[in-house]
C-alpha cells in the first residue's frame, strides 16, 4: 500500500526495493511484507570465504614511500663555492639544494606517486574481477596510499571476515617512518648548515 493509499503490487522475493512510502530509497521487503529496515544503497554483497582480499598491488602501495625515504639521507645540501668567469667565487645554489641527487629524489617521488595511483587502479580492478562490489575508488589514492588502504580496508570489512587491516598496518609504519627519517634529516642538514661556513672545497676548480 502507498502513502497515497493506492494498491502496489508487492515483489515476490525477498530483496531490497524501492521504498514504496518514499521515506528512503530502498526498503527491505521480507516476501510477505514490508520491514523497517531502510537503506540508502544496496547493501554489498559478501563474498565466499575462501575469496582472496589481498592483492601484489595493494601491497606495492603501502610500500612505495619507503624509496624515496631511503633515498633522502643520499641528499646532503652544504655551503660551497664555484668561479664564476670573471675570476671571483660565489656561492654554488646546486651544492646548497643537495646537488644532483636532490633532482634524482625529486624525480623518484614524482614517479612513486605516479606509481601509486596506477597500482591502486590495479588493485581496485582486481578487487572488482573477485566480486567486491563497488571497491574502494582508486582515486582517493591521489591523497596518499594510506588514504587508499584506510578506505579499502573499511570496504572489505562490509563484505568479507577476512582481515584487510594488514595493509593498513603496513602503509601506517612506512608513514611513521617517513615521517622520523624527514625529521632526522632535517635537523641533521640545518646543524651542518649553521655549524660550517663554507665548504672549502672549490666546485670546477
Amino acid at each position: 500500500m502507498s502513502s497515497s493509499g493506492t494498491a502496489e503490487p508487492a515483489p515476490a522475493a525477498p530483496g531490497w526495493y524501492g521504498d514504496p512510502w518514499r521515506a528512503a530509497p530502498l526498503r527491505w521487503w521480507d516476501g510477505a511484507q514490508w520491514t523497517p529496515q531502510v537503506a540508502q544503497t544496496l547493501p554489498r554483497r559478501r563474498l565466499p570465504l575462501e575469496t582472496p582480499v589481498q592483492t601484489v598491488w595493494v601491497w606495492l602501495v603501502a610500500l612505495l614511500p619507503l624509496v624515496s625515504v631511503l633515498l633522502l639521507p643520499l641528499v646532503q645540501p652544504h655551503m660551497a663555492l664555484r668561479p664564476t668567469t670573471s675570476g671571483t667565487l660565489v656561492g654554488d645554489p646546486l651544492a646548497l639544494v643537495g646537488g644532483p641527487m636532490f633532482f634524482v629524489v625529486q624525480f623518484v617521488s614524482v614517479a612513486a606517486t605516479a606509481a601509486t595511483v596506477v597500482f591502486s587502479w590495479l588493485d581496485h580492478r582486481a578487487l572488482a574481477s573477485r566480486g567486491v562490489e563497488r571497491p574502494f575508488h582508486w582515486a582517493w589514492s591521489f591523497l596518499g596510499g594510506l588514504v587508499y588502504t584506510i578506505g579499502r580496508a573499511v570496504v572489505l570489512r562490509k563484505v568479507t571476515p577476512r582481515s584487510a587491516l594488514a595493509p593498513v598496518i603496513v602503509a601506517a609504519v612506512v608513514y611513521l617512518v617517513a615521517i622520523v627519517v624527514t625529521i632526522a634529516w632535517t635537523i641533521s642538514i640545518v646543524a651542518g648548515l649553521f655549524t660550517t661556513s663554507f665548504d672549502p672545497t672549490v666546485v670546477g676548480a
